[in-house]
């Protein structure tokens, strides 16, 4: 192993993805997924970490540092997550009191950063990393520097813009929220389909055998279209990479989208892809903390 270990800490509601890497990448041998409910406390978070050292067998003196990404705000200053919607307000306190160099950010910018550190990102200064699942959020790099770090665990929220009138991205094209505005669009013969009782992964497979729910699919993608629009015309970024279940698993949605940004953008067109990271790149992100704050040491 590199000379250099970090543990990553990717936190959902309902799941929390563990890692170990280095400055290259994660291990594919020491990673473990376990439920949010067992361990979301001060106490438990801390036996995680411990217990996870021990289930990969390595000592807490050779690690260089330990990630943490959370959903929410986060007051960076006191180690805490004040506001969460998923999750109940928590305190890192017992957890900071293990002898080693533990940061706790929003998983927006823990995302974003993992673009910059392990994936797409590189040496470009304006970054945007879109995070499409049950609802939108993302994190930005703009000229270099992490957006909303400033400001004590902030971060921008892109599924707040609007992409129609009042709609925001989110209410439009967020995993929870599509099936329900799709139905909004339907006229009284379509609406039997009773879209709005479906999921979003069951809407999109349907779409596949379905030209009615296709046509709908493609009014989304317009709107999606307007949401990354934004995001060029306000940031001006050379990269736009995607992660969640929405983008993940949907890419020929995500694909269209692009090529109506080009009609649409003020900007110049920035290269824009689903981020090779896939869904560990909350974890890759807690790495890329973990790693940020060992080198500002």
């Amino acid at each position: 192993m590199a000379e250099s270990l970090y543990l990553g800490l990717d936190v959902g509601a309902s799941n929390i993805r563990v890692g170990l890497g280095d400055e290259e990448d994660l291990y594919s041998d020491k990673l473990r997924e376990v439920p949010t409910e067992d361990y979301w406390s001060e106490e438990g978070l801390r036996t995680l970490i411990i217990e996870t050292l021990e289930l990969f067998e390595i000592s807490l003196e050779s690690l260089d540092g330990v990630g943490i990404g959370v959903p929410g705000l986060v007051n960076t200053d006191e180690n805490k997550l004040e506001l969460c919607f998923a999750l109940d307000e928590l305190s890192f306190t017992e957890v900071s009191k293990l002898d080693i160099d533990i940061s706790i950010e929003n998983d927006a910018n823990v995302a974003v950063m993992g673009e910059k550190f392990y994936g797409d990102g590189g040496n470009n200064d304006n970054i945007v990393t879109v995070i499409m699942g049950s609802g939108i959020g993302g994190g930005v790099y703009y000229g270099g520097e992490l957006l909303g770090s400033q400001i004590k665990g902030r971060s921008p929220e892109p599924g707040g813009l609007s992409v129609e009138g009042e709609t925001i991205w989110d209410e439009a094209v967020g995993g929870e929220n599509l099936p329900e505005y799709m139905e909004t669009l339907m006229d009284d013969e379509e609406q039997k389909y009773k879209v709005s009782d479906m999921s979003a992964e069951e809407v999109f497979k349907l779409s596949e055998d379905d030209e009615v729910i296709a046509d709908q699919l493609e009014k989304l993608t317009e709107l999606n279209a307007k949401g990354i629009t934004n995001l060029v015309n306000l940031y001006a970024p050379e990269l736009i990479t995607f992660s969640g279940s929405v983008a993940v698993n949907n890419p020929e949605f995500i694909r269209k989208s692009f090529e109506k940004v080009d009609e649409l953008a003020i900007n110049p067109r920035p290269d824009m892809k689903i981020s090779k990271l896939g869904n560990r790149l909350g974890l890759y992100g807690a790495l890329a903390l973990a790693q940020k704050t060992d080198k500002n040491n």
